[in-house]
């Protein structure tokens, strides 16, 4: 069996445009493009004011192509399932418009408090065909893993859930939920957003239905792109919109009023309109090369050392943490009963220190760009608010 070797990765704040003074703790609200990204669209914006350069068969189907690939090698898949989408809710409601209940199968299991986009689209499905949710809970017996798979019944049509709560960073172990729902014939739909690009994820081992990730928080990349794995059960099924590039034959563009019924071919179908998107796409490729760069793994480990140094200050200042083995690696969620959270933030917001806070917890979720000093003042701040 072959070693990995995962290293520790030096901070990278001079790639990106952070002032020294600011202290950015929230990956999980929105990262900030780097440099390189943010070169990426500008050059892309350029190419724009200029469309005679805009080449078809290039900016409309090989570099798109090229940038499938680049994802589908981080996530252990064929670039032939991955489609191009604008935000996690579009294919949530993608996955959720294939999903067909019955009588006997009409069940979905989502967590408590999941991301309202994994939400919406199945209270709409199960409100028009008279189906049911139910929301699972972390007990004190029981991991929400394990309540997960405890849940899963000939009753269950789809389990929708994250690989980790987005309050808190609750981690869940998707490859035992997976075989769970193939006992079962239940249909497997992942939101990612929160773990894409910060923990290391194999597809081809977990086996979902669908995967959606958002690419504007651990991906690095620009807002209103993203990307979905749809699997070979479906990558014949049904598109949210119908466009024109979905269709047979869209390569040609003197053909195009020769309309088709038939879709083209591998997951294309699937893609959003305006997919080509000349300003953003090479933002995306230059994001996914930068995480090529790092190394996923690298990312995981350096995020978990360093989470290490803020939650050994965050229990000696009292706060409550979410144990280890529970949470995942990248993020860190804290509670002390006797603090207004919303108060907190406001006085770390003056201080130039930037958090979130979501359903009680403080959301404290750093990346490569932040070094011990910012965990420090970090500290420092919360100490003295406390006092």
């Amino acid at each position: 069996m072959n070693s990995i070797t995962v290293n520790k990765i030096k901070c990278q704040r001079d790639l990106f445009n952070i002032p020294e003074h600011i202290v950015y703790l929230n990956t999980a609200y929105m990262s900030p493009l780097s440099n390189k990204v943010q070169k990426a669209i500008l050059n892309g914006s350029i190419i724009e004011t200029q469309p005679w350069r805009i080449d078809p068969k290039l900016h409309f189907f090989s570099f798109l192509n090229q940038i499938k690939i680049s994802f589908a090698e981080l996530f252990k898949i064929s670039h032939k399932n991955v489609s191009l989408i604008p935000s996690a809710s579009y294919g949530i409601s993608t996955a959720a418009k294939n999903i067909k209940l019955t009588k006997t199968k009409n069940k979905i299991l989502i967590l408590k408090d999941q991301f309202p986009s994994n939400v919406y689209p199945w209270m709409e499905l199960v409100r028009n065909n008279k189906g049911s949710i139910e929301k699972i809970d972390s007990c004190n017996e029981k991991s929400i893993t394990e309540k997960l798979i405890y849940r899963i019944n000939e009753q269950v049509i789809a389990v929708a859930i994250p690989n980790i709560r987005w309050t808190d960073g609750y981690v869940l172990d998707l490859e035992r939920i997976s075989i769970a729902c193939k006992n079962y014939d239940v249909k497997l739909i992942l939101d990612l957003t929160q773990s894409a690009g910060a923990m290391e994820i194999d597809l081809g081992k977990i086996k979902p239905d669908f995967a959606i990730i958002a690419n504007y928080k651990w991906m690095l990349g620009p807002y209103s792109t993203g990307f979905m794995y749809v699997s070979d059960n479906f990558i014949e099924g049904i598109p949210l919109e119908e466009t024109w590039i979905g269709r047979k034959n869209s390569e040609d563009f003197s053909k195009l009023t020769v309309y088709q019924s038939e879709y083209n071919f591998d997951s294309l179908r699937f893609d959003m309109g305006q997919r080509a998107n000349f300003i953003l796409m090479p933002g995306v490729m230059a994001a996914l090369e930068q995480l090529h760069d790092w190394g996923i793994k690298n990312i995981e480990n350096t995020l978990y050392e360093n989470n290490k140094i803020i939650c050994k200050g965050l229990n000696e200042l009292g706060f409550d943490i979410l144990e280890e083995n529970k949470r995942a690696p990248h993020f860190i969620s804290a509670k002390l009963p006797c603090l207004d959270g919303n108060l907190v933030i406001k006085k770390l917001k003056m201080n130039n220190i930037f958090i979130s806070e979501r359903s009680g917890y403080l959301r404290i979720t750093p990346h490569l760009w932040n070094n011990e000093q910012d965990f420090l003042k970090l500290l420092e701040c919360l100490k003295l608010i406390i006092n």
